[in-house]
């Protein structure tokens, strides 16, 4: 008997050495309750919507508390859609907010089923497009999504200056009556003198070039200088939701981020788009005689 102890404890010993272990309290798994939680951000409308979606992209790096949707739509508006079957497909993602910019193509005449109705500036098309601002703004609204308007920045032409002044007193009046936040982007993007200025200082104060040779869309150094700002104005106007500043040791992820490795690019972040030329925008521009 004293022969077959020392068999006995092997095998028990080996027995213990595959059996489950009780989880200790600093081991355990962390509870729901503890993990950080996720602030969605849906980006929504044309191409300077899209570009401010690249800046958030470039911002949020390493902060993984975000997720960022890319909504926008080049060569878009409100004068070729009302956007509402495009709000209800976001609002199903249950975004803790939503930041729209649009008007850079809606210097055309309004289109309902397909077709031109009215002219760029003409009575009945202003009640046509505040219909489709409002429209979009109270549904956001009534569902208490907090919204941030961009306003349109100041143009190199002067003909689109005065139409950008004249879309963004639409978005302005029609904001402020609903509660939204309207983020005026002209003076922060003209120079001293309020003139147009295509050089400016970026985030980290160095002279760059911001805006893009057609005068109207901006360099990776201008969207990034609106997407700061953007996210500033969330943290300001809806502290509850945005009050702390990013973590500089965590990554974003991107709602629709390739899997695949990116030759040391976070593979959960979606690319930053290219600079638009805004070609494809100016060029389908209707202007009302």
């Amino acid at each position: 008997m004293s022969r077959l102890r020392p068999i006995v404890w092997v095998l028990l010993a080996g027995l213990m050495a595959f059996a489950p272990a009780a989880a200790s309290p600093a081991l355990a798994a962390p509870s729901p309750d503890n993990e950080t939680r996720k602030i969605t951000i849906a980006l929504m409308g044309d191409s300077i919507a899209d570009g401010i979606w690249g800046g958030m992209v470039r911002i949020l790096i390493r902060d993984r508390r975000y997720v960022l949707l890319r909504e926008a739509k080049n060569s878009s508006g409100f004068t070729t859609s009302d956007w509402q079957a495009a709000l209800d497909a976001v609002i199903e993602k249950k975004p803790d907010a939503i930041v729209v910019l649009f008007g850079t193509n809606d210097r055309q005449s309004l289109i309902v089923r397909d077709k031109p109705r009215s002219l760029f500036r003409s009575k009945d098309w202003e009640a046509g497009y505040i219909k489709r601002t409002d429209d979009f703004m109270d549904k956001v609204t009534g569902i208490g999504i907090p919204l941030v308007w961009v306003g349109l920045p100041i143009m190199r032409d002067e003909k689109w200056n005065d139409e950008s002044i004249y879309l963004n007193a639409i978005f302005k009046q029609e904001a402020e009556t609903r509660g939204v936040v309207f983020l005026a982007t002209w003076s922060m993007t003209a120079d001293k003198d309020g003139k147009y200025a295509p050089y400016g200082l970026d985030l980290k104060g160095d002279k760059r070039l911001l805006r893009a040779n057609d005068g109207i869309h901006f360099t990776e150094s201008g969207y990034d200088l609106i997407a700061d700002r953007v996210l500033q104005t969330l943290r300001e106007k809806f502290p509850a939701i945005f009050a702390s500043p990013p973590a500089k040791d965590e990554r974003p992820k991107g709602i629709n981020a390739p899997e695949a490795s990116s030759g040391g690019m976070p593979t959960n972040i979606v690319p930053a788009p290219k600079p638009d030329t805004g070609k494809a925008d100016a060029d389908k521009t209707e202007i009302a005689k």
